[in-house]
């Protein structure tokens, strides 16, 4: 598989990056990294694949007047080009805690025309944006919080916010929501459900049960807490097919992959995106991903369960899988790397023609862990780095 490591080791303010990753038009794919240091907030970034070149543009800490430590949504691109993202709380050095000072998630804009940025305040006081969907046409931003699970709308025309709703959180939310070319916004929670919000009729639906009962994978961790640890009845991350009218996702508990007719609400289930190498199918962790093109989808799991340095039981590393659209065959492309440099497990994806963008974790060499903030940058005993990674995917019929 032709892989290529960019470590990103430099940024030591940064010890994760969750979702966080847009395409853009003029060709760039722009990325954030998150930190859970104490008072540090997540960076914003871009890549020039031609000049394969990653730029640092700004920090959180220089836009928002409290530290925001992740952004955990996609950055989409809106009318006029501008990027869109929200930001969102990070737990001190990645480790729950019964409450969080925290200020709530700003809705933000970045021009890569300009560079300037565009703050729209607070969503909602002390919830963070957790994923968010863009109508483009409608200038539309639809934005799901956590922890009480608000689904709000942002309109760009208008500046103003409006609640929805609020999302059944019994357990869980997913990690994506997405918007199909009716302007109908799609998401999951627990257990098992489906929410749509048809903003015609300004109707939230929820449907109780919508997914198959299946079995829930197992943890057995003793590290991880908060919603991660019990999230798993729910869809992990979708991606809509525009000529289709189709959304395909993953599903948590069992990673296997589903289709969602949007018109009719008919629902696949397909076999588990996971390679036969990994032996404890039931501790894979379902990934943010997920991207597709006109042929196939493509994927990469975690074998064990991947959070960084809050990261258990990983064995093997990461595949990557893909499923031909047409004939829904399942196929493992192989393990990727770089040379040594083993991906360890990835939080993100983008897809430019034949090209895949990812952020994640991969193997380093020479960190000696002597305070708190470096043991941020080690798994499993063994230090890695946040690297951005290029993949080049072949065709359907290779």
């Amino acid at each position: 598989m032709n892989t290529k490591v960019y470590p990103l080791d430099k940024f030591t303010d940064f010890d994760s990056a969750y979702c966080g990753m847009g395409l853009h038009s003029n060709g760039k794919i722009y990325f954030a990294l998150c930190s859970h240091i104490p008072g540090k907030s997540a960076g914003f970034f871009s890549f020039d694949p031609n000049a394969e070149k990653i730029n640092y543009l700004f920090s959180l800490a220089a836009k928002l007047p409290a530290a925001h430590g992740k952004i955990h949504t996609p950055i989409l691109e809106g009318l006029g080009g501008k990027m869109y993202f929200g930001s969102h709380f990070a737990y001190p050095y990645g480790k729950p805690t019964a409450e969080v000072d925290y200020e709530g998630g700003h809705l933000l804009a970045y021009n890569p025309t300009g560079g300037e940025v565009t703050d729209f305040g607070i969503a909602h006081a002390n919830e963070g944006i957790l994923t968010m969907a863009f109508d483009v046409p409608c200038e539309n931003a639809y934005l799901l919080t956590v922890p009480s699970g608000y689904l709000i709308k942002f309109n760009v025309a208008s500046k103003a916010y409006r609640m929805i709703g609020k999302i059944p959180s019994n357990g869980s939310i997913c990690r994506t929501i997405a918007v199909d070319k009716r302007g109908t916004v799609y998401g999951s929670y627990e257990s098992n459900g489906l929410f749509i919000y048809n903003p015609k009729k300004d109707e939230l639906l929820l449907r109780d049960k919508f997914f198959p009962d299946e079995q829930v994978q197992k943890w057995g961790a003793t590290s991880r807490g908060g919603v991660n640890k019990i999230g798993r009845k729910l869809w992990r991350c979708v991606n809509y097919d525009h000529e289709r009218d189709i959304l395909y996702g993953i599903y948590s508990s069992s990673s296997r992959c589903f289709v969602l007719d949007c018109q009719t609400l008919r629902l696949e289930m397909h076999g588990p995106m996971v390679p036969g190498s990994y032996a404890r199918a039931e501790e894979v962790y379902p990934t943010l991903s997920l991207v597709s093109n006109e042929e196939s989808l493509f994927y990469i799991p975690a074998d064990g369960m991947f959070d960084y340095c809050r990261s258990e039981k990983i064995t093997n590393k990461s595949h990557l899988m893909t499923l031909n659209k047409t004939s829904s065959k399942i196929r493992d492309l192989g393990e990727i790397a770089d040379g040594n440099r083993r991906v360890l497990g990835v939080a993100g994806a983008v897809r430019k023609g034949r090209e895949l963008f990812l952020i994640g974790a991969t193997d380093a060499d020479g960190r000696d862990p002597k305070t708190l903030e470096e043991e941020l940058f080690m798994l499993q005993g063994k230090p890695f780095d946040l690297s951005f990674i290029k993949i080049i995917l072949p065709s359907a019929s290779e």
